[in-house]
């Protein structure tokens, strides 16, 4: 939206040019002290004395003065006397036009005013006319002219400036005249190549030629900051792009720097963008209301920048579902841009066609074909456009079609924008097949899509929509090999759950949908922290640096010629076949890699039809896998045994408030009669809903439960699978856990991904922090029961330190945390567990644990909330206990609410009496529960005490480490014992 120019970097060096020019210091100094009043009337005197020449040379200093400042509208009184002199006494000098012709350009580049390149390139003439021979002068015109193309939109004109700029940075006079703007520039080059590293790379060297921060260089800092989380956020690394932005906040308020700054608007414009996108739109809001405020006091309302405001204003509006106030905002923009003078065509595409997406929305199809049709006729009569952008507006008039119930006009398009998207080019069936020739492959994935939606709607038990499964299976195996960010894999992993979701609305039969409905489910389950944990785990033992770098390197390559091919329709045949080379390059690399480290290949990009097989093999006899679908108002349930499988629709109205009720009742124990009777209802209807429509394929087995959405926070074993009505407390209830115990995942395949040495310590390693506001009574008598059935090795107190547990805690196969855990709802990511007696103190947050690099085989996390979080589409629940699993811990006892410290301590020194015994870890679990149940005469028989415990991940037996260790310990007490008795008593 928004560019931080560099053109007033650009133009310091102007400064020099003139005072050559002239000898009036008086001038210079009245601008150096800010006081272009005082130079006015020094030039006036010049004028009166006939020096016109310098008086035009020192009112160019001025306007560029101005221009720096962004004060345009002055600026543009000083130009208009320097053309009234130059006429008036008819200068004909090819230096004042050069300089004339740069100023203007910079006073338009600054206006974003797309005349300035004609202007610049006046200059860049005349600096070849006259044969001038000063590189850095002809660095500045390269680097204003590719700025100008920048601010325009037109990336790769503005690309071949830069290029030439950075030839010219091996000139050393140049890199240390215009090292920074140079290098600036170039992190732009970059980032309109897609190579956000360079890029970056690019923009700190110029923060590190501008030097530390100061009140000097401040400015420079705040835009420059600017443009990297601008870079950030486009690939979707978020968290980064917001540190970056929030370096400016301390910057500004250190300096008390001017708001109504442009340079200070752009960088509060991006913490805006930033904001919204970490899904803090009210914050957002607020900001681009402040920006547009400010900037209707510097700018006529009318001015193209209030468009772009207006426009970044809707698009936060739309984003919450707001959609009337969506409009609106995206209305004056529309108006603003259309009555400009210069031509803003490009910008006005993007406009038609976010006015069909909210009239869409609010339902208004016809108006919303309108604005699409005329994004499609404005493209057609664009003189640079390709097929790329005809392809995608041609999906979103199909889409408007398909909603009108117009079908076979919306197959039509969907056919026109297949064939542009494939160039023309693809290998045709009845659907194009996978090819090199094609501009984006997610364009392809989203129209197929549309296409079964529109078979499905017409044929719901059409067996094309099968075949069209198969196309569409081809190409999404062909985008994952080639998948280069978070964008393309968010992309991947959205166009998948509309799949799923349109399998299951369909009236195929489970045997035709099930094993594609699991494999696609079980692809997105998690994707996201899979393909992270495969990185950290590859850097670490199967991929050597140098193949990591060459994927990377060839994924960046891609990335820009694809970015180009999208927008150069002069050079396409020349970028598809770079591209394709680049492609095939790629996939023989992949080929190779295969045979030299086949781990890493299949972790990263093994085949997608062996996931059933992968999952039937995790399956023990006594187990059954269970997975629902949560889709607006309806859930699936598939599930998978060694032997069957199948999916169960299930009706259920009031799921979210019926579950909402459940989680309150059960974190706040009430042991009247009524009560019980309540939650025994409650939990029979529930389990009646999610379970009971498997009983028969149940049984005895035990569950393994793939939750989604707010099933997340359920802990099953509390359901109740048999009423008793004259149940009078909640010992008399019949707990699922009395038959089956649960283990919890989120994929099959993440066990496999988790896989490592194990560390050689097996007694348990426990830590136990001492806090002063709110002290654990019985966190001593917790790490006497663990004693008790396992060696343990404990830092309480003082010792429990952050420091001790980030070293110690990677050397032990099983870890227990016993204090207190906090969840932050606002910032998941700044949930944490406290180590000190201060909760300000010693925090280890989630951001940290994601930084850790551990292989333990259980961590118990006894603290409140160790598993609650914010659940993410496709990525599950952003809670501590996530975190862990990305760090390399393979399965984890969690709590789910605030837990009650005495049932807790009962708890653990049951569950591990349980492993030292041999138990599996949620056998373990189950056992101790129920034990905890009958305790007291039922004391702790509410759910509140022992439910909120449960098992995620790889739960094995751990026995044969600690008894091993038992057993050693055993003989050396043995040994020790005999040799004392055969001190005092001799054998004969």
């Amino acid at each position: 939206m928004k560019k931080n120019i560099l053109i007033f970097y650009f133009f310091i060096g102007l400064n020099s040019l003139l005072q050559s020019q002239s000898n009036e210091n008086s001038t210079e100094t009245a601008l150096q002290n800010n006081n272009p009043d005082r130079a006015i009337q020094l030039i006036s005197l010049q004028i009166k004395e006939g020096e016109i020449d310098s008086a035009i040379f020192n009112y160019l200093k001025v306007a560029n003065h101005f221009v720096k400042r962004r004060n345009i509208e002055e600026s543009l009184k000083v130009l208009t006397v320097v053309d009234s002199l130059i006429t008036s006494f008819g200068i004909k000098s090819d230096t004042i036009s050069y300089l004339l012709n740069m100023t203007k350009g910079a006073r338009l580049v600054a206006d974003y005013n797309p005349e300035s390149i004609a202007f610049l390139k006046e200059a860049l003439k005349t600096y070849f006319k006259n044969n001038y021979s000063d590189s850095v002068q002809l660095a500045r015109i390269y680097g204003n002219i590719g700025n100008s193309y920048f601010i325009t939109y037109r990336y790769d004109s503005s690309k071949n400036y830069y290029v030439k700029l950075a030839r010219l940075m091996n000139n050393k006079k140049v890199e240390e005249k215009l090292g920074i703007p140079c290098y600036w520039s170039l992190g732009l080059s970059y980032n309109s190549m897609g190579l956000v590293d360079s890029s970056i790379y690019s923009y700190n060297k110029a923060l590190t030629l501008v030097g530390e921060v100061n009140a000097n260089n401040a400015y420079t800092h705040i835009s420059i900051n600017t443009n990297k989380s601008s870079e950030l956020r486009k690939i979707y690394r978020i968290e980064e792009a917001f540190d970056e932005i929030s370096k400016n906040d301390s910057i500004i308020k250190s300096f008390n720097l001017d708001l109504n700054d442009q340079q200070i608007l752009n960088s509060m414009f991006e913490m805006a963008l930033v904001k919204r996108d970490l899904g803090k739109l009210n914050d957002a809001l607020m900001l681009l209301r402040e920006i547009k405020a400010i900037e209707s006091q510097k700018y006529d309302r009318n001015h193209i920048t209030s468009a772009y405001n207006h426009y970044s204003i809707s698009e936060t509006f739309y984003q919450i579902g707001q959609y009337d106030s969506a409009l609106f905002h995206l209305l004056s923009a529309y108006h603003i841009t259309e009555n400009q003078e210069t031509d803003f065509s490009n910008y006005m595409i993007l406009l038609d066609r976010k006015l069909g997406d909210i009239k869409s929305e609010l339902s208004n199809f016809s108006e919303s074909l309108r604005a699409y049709k005329k994004a499609y006729l404005r493209l057609r009569n664009h003189k640079n456009v390709n097929r790329f952008s005809q392809a995608a507006v041609e999906l979103e008039i199909a889409n408007v079609f398909f909603r009108m119930n117009s079908y076979d006009s919306s197959k039509l398009y969907i056919q026109k924008s297949l064939e542009n998207n494939c160039m023309g080019r693809c290998d045709y069936g009845k659907y194009p097949l996978p090819s090199e020739n094609v501009y984006s492959i997610p364009l392809i994935l989203k129209t197929l899509v549309l296409r079964l939606q529109l078979e499905i709607q017409r044929n719901p038990d059409s067996q094309e929509t099968l075949e069209l499964c198969e196309v569409f299976m081809k190409w999404r195996d062909r985008f994952d090999l080639e998948v280069i960010n978070d964008n393309d894999l968010l992309q991947l992993i959205n166009l998948q759950e509309e799949l799923i979701s349109l399998l299951l609305h369909s009236n195929l039969d489970n045997e035709s949908i099930f094993p594609l409905v699991f494999k696609l489910q079980e692809i997105n389950q998690n994707k996201k922290l899979i393909r992270e944990l495969e990185f950290r785990n590859t850097k670490k033992s199967i991929l050597n640096a140098d193949l990591k770098h060459r994927i990377n390197s060839l994924d960046q390559s891609i990335g820009h010629l694809s970015n180009s091919l999208r927008n150069d329709s002069s050079s396409e045949d020349q970028i598809t076949s770079e591209l394709n080379k680049l492609k095939r390059d790629k996939i023989t690399f992949l080929d190779q890699l295969k045979i030299q480290n086949p781990n890493y290949f299949n972790i990263r990009y093994g085949p997608t039809n062996e996931i059933l097989s992968t999952a039937k093999s995790t399956i023990g006899e006594d187990q059954i896998l269970i997975r629902y679908i949560w889709v607006g108002e309806k859930i699936w349930i598939t599930f998978l045994t060694q032997n069957d499988y199948g999916i169960i629709p299930v009706d259920w109205e009031n799921a979210e408030s019926d579950l909402s009720s459940f989680l309150s009742m059960i974190s706040q124990p009430d042991h009247t009669t009524d009560e019980v009777q309540k939650y025994q209802d409650l939990a029979f209807k529930i389990h009646q809903k999610l379970l009971l429509p498997m009983s028969q394929h149940i049984e005895s087995k035990n569950l393994i439960i793939y939750p989604d959405k707010a099933l997340h926070y359920l802990p099953f074993e509390a359901l109740v699978i048999d009423k008793n009505n004259s149940a009078s407390t909640y010992t008399d209830l019949n707990y699922l856990i009395k038959n089956h115990s649960v283990i919890y995942e989120n994929a099959v395949t993440r066990k496999f991904l988790t896989k490592k040495n194990k560390p050689s310590k097996t007694d348990v390693l426990v830590f136990s922090p001492e806090y002063e506001n709110f002290p654990l009574p019985w966190a001593s008598e917790e790490i006497k029961q663990i004693n008790k059935s396992i060696g343990t090795t404990s830092y309480v107190s003082k010792k429990a330190t952050i420091v001790n547990f980030l070293d110690k805690a990677p050397k032990h196969s099983q870890v227990h945390f016993l204090g207190h855990g906090f969840m932050n709802a606002q910032d998941p990511l700044e949930s944490y567990l406290l180590f000190s007696k201060s909760p300000n103190e010693d925090r280890l947050s989630v951001r940290d644990i994601y930084k850790l690099k551990t292989s333990n085989s259980l961590l118990v996390l006894s603290a409140c909330e160790t598993g609650v979080g914010e659940y993410i589409n496709g990525e599950g629940v952003v809670s501590l206990t996530r975190a862990f699993f990305y760090a390399g811990v393979e399965c984890i006892v969690m709590s789910l609410w605030k837990i009650n410290d005495m049932s807790t301590t009962l708890l653990m020194g049951g569950f591990y009496k349980q492993i030292s015994n041999g138990k599996r870890i949620d056998e373990s679990l189950r056992i101790s529960k129920l034990e905890l149940i009958k305790r007291n005469n039922g004391q702790f028989a509410h759910p509140y005490y022992w439910a909120g415990f449960i098992v995620k991940g790889n739960s094995e037996k751990l026995s044969k480490r600690n008894n091993k260790a038992l057993i050693t310990a055993s003989i050396i007490s043995f040994i020790f014992i005999f040799l004392l008795y055969r001190r005092y008593h001799p054998f004969r």
